[in-house]
């Protein structure tokens, strides 16, 4: 039994330091960018009308598309699941189904 409480012990501590962001999709994707990058967050487009944003939460991307007078269609928090911390620290390599 100690094998598997150091098991999950071991797993936890993997997804703890896993990716954390939010996801926004917007018809103004760059004027969000603009008011998220000035408070310190890091953005990346992913898509059409479509950002990643790390290092705010979705609190923050919220007030600060309000504050900015951005329309918002979706927004959702996403964290990393444990096969997507397998992949990168193997590098990516492995076949996905």
């Amino acid at each position: 039994m100690h094998w598997l409480r150091g098991l999950v012990r071991g797993l936890a501590d993997l997804t703890a330091g896993a990716d954390r962001a939010v996801r926004v999709r917007t018809p103004q994707p760059e004027a969000l960018r603009d008011l998220l990058v000035a408070s310190g967050a890091r953005v990346a487009l992913d898509g059409p009308g479509q950002l990643r944003v790390t290092g705010a939460t979705t609190e923050q991307v919220g007030q600060a598309a309000a504050a900015g007078g951005v329309v918002l269609h979706e927004m959702r928090f996403e964290r990393s699941n444990l096969e997507d911390v397998f992949l990168e620290l193997t590098g990516g390599k492995g076949e996905r189904p």
